[in-house]
């Protein structure tokens, strides 16, 4: 759930999706958040993406093994100075949340804890392969796991966006055609209210992307069609409104901003877009840009597309600067926050570096390593928390931002 895984560009006044991120394997979250999730319809795949993102191929995300230490799987720790330029010698590796992380995913970060869909537990699920999962709590210094909501089964928990109140979860429940039906509890956990009993969403590559207000907003692709489609959905109501729609093999970046949905789309309908959150039906506004993105991430004033260079625009679409981020033309995954992009190269190698670049300077830091292969990314205020395939296998680890 989270995003976004992820995911999509980062905005402190969003809930995070849960960020599924960024996996580099053959099975699909959310992020997202999730954020910047490259969906792409119908793929055969058994297990959902967390968001998170994107997908990204993300089943990492939208994110979880053992936990580090050194290269011998000890407790991990916080070694040398991060913050340094790029290409220099310090490096903070992170400290164990999750130790055993290898079915985890749809990790988000939320200050004195995380939560995280663990897919190795519960009884036979909804999807083909899956167990029902279960989402979980974890505290940040890696203690105190706690269930908040077990699926029964043939039921199959998928993703989940989460405020600070309240937790929005999607849980697959149709047969034919594998559909998921959207839920709320409070985030101390709890029975699940269904916001609606409509079975609209896909199972395989849904996930609620935002909140605001009375609104969530929900990517999916048609059950029946080929359309990719953003729904608005009222908490209170069940209301169901599609206030997006493209013809199109991909949707990536979906996020909320000022009022605006933003999106990008591609192979058949490539551009980026936005929408209005309130609209009564979808926009048939041109495009942005043309640009086909693999990561969009928006701004207060602006939006970067990284198709190889990373492009700036202005809000209205007018390109007003281009810079590469470090490591790899086309990083894995991107998040957004303020004027600081974080990135993580496709071509990740030892150190396994994650690095935070100026957006207005292009000026580039390194900000943490992996003790192996970082497959996802999410932050919040103070914690930046990714998953790690080190020497003791899959690991959530955090650093202090």
């Amino acid at each position: 759930m989270p995003q976004g895984a992820i995911g999509g560009a980062a905005d402190p006044d969003q809930p995070k999706p849960a960020m599924a991120m960024f996996r580099r394997s053959a099975c699909v979250t959310r992020s997202l958040n999730y954020s910047s999730f490259a969906l792409v319809k119908r793929p055969n795949l058994a297990i959902v993406a967390v968001l998170v993102l994107f997908v990204l191929s993300a089943c990492s995300g939208g994110s979880g093994g053992a936990a580090p230490t050194g290269a011998d799987g000890g407790a991990a720790d916080a070694s040398t100075s991060g913050g340094t330029d790029a290409g220099g010698a310090g490096c903070t590796l992170g400290t164990a949340v999750v130790s055993n992380a290898t079915a985890v995913d749809t990790i988000s970060a939320h200050g004195d804890h995380i939560l995280y869909i663990d897919r190795s537990v519960g009884p036979s699920g909804n999807l083909p392969t899956s167990k029902a999962g279960a989402l979980k709590q974890k505290n940040i210094d890696g203690s105190g796991e706690t269930t908040l909501y077990a699926a029964p089964a043939s039921k199959t928990v998928l993703s989940y966006l989460a405020t600070a109140d309240e937790i929005y979860l999607l849980q697959a429940e149709g047969v034919s055609p594998a559909a998921a039906v959207l839920y709320t509890m409070p985030s101390t956990g709890g029975t699940p209210t269904p916001v609606h009993t409509t079975q609209t969403f896909d199972a395989l590559l849904a996930y609620p992307f935002a909140a605001d207000g009375d609104n969530l907003f929900v990517f999916s692709p048609q059950l029946s069609g080929s359309h990719m489609q953003i729904h608005r959905v009222s908490i209170s109501t069940g209301t169901d409104v599609v206030i997006a729609d493209k013809d199109t093999l991909v949707f990536i970046g979906n996020q909320l901003k000022d009022g605006k949905v933003w999106f990008a789309a591609g192979q058949g309908g490539g551009g980026v877009f936005n929408v209005d959150s309130n609209a009564s039906a979808p926009s048939s506004a041109a495009a942005l840009t043309s640009d086909t993105c693999n990561h969009l991430l928006v701004g207060s004033t602006f939006f970067l597309c990284t198709s190889g260079d990373t492009n700036r625009y202005d809000s209205s679409g007018t390109k007003v600067g281009q810079f590469q981020l470090p490591g790899s033309n086309n990083p894995a995954a991107v998040l957004l926050d303020g004027d600081t992009a974080y990135s993580i190269p496709r071509l990740n190698a030892a150190p396994y570096e994650i690095h935070s670049v100026s957006v207005s300077t292009g000026h580039s830091m390194l900000a943490a390593c992996g003790r192996g292969f970082v497959s996802s990314i999410t932050y919040d205020a103070t914690n930046l928390v990714w998953k790690e395939n080190g020497p003791s296998g899959p690991t959530i680890v955090r650093v202090a931002r």
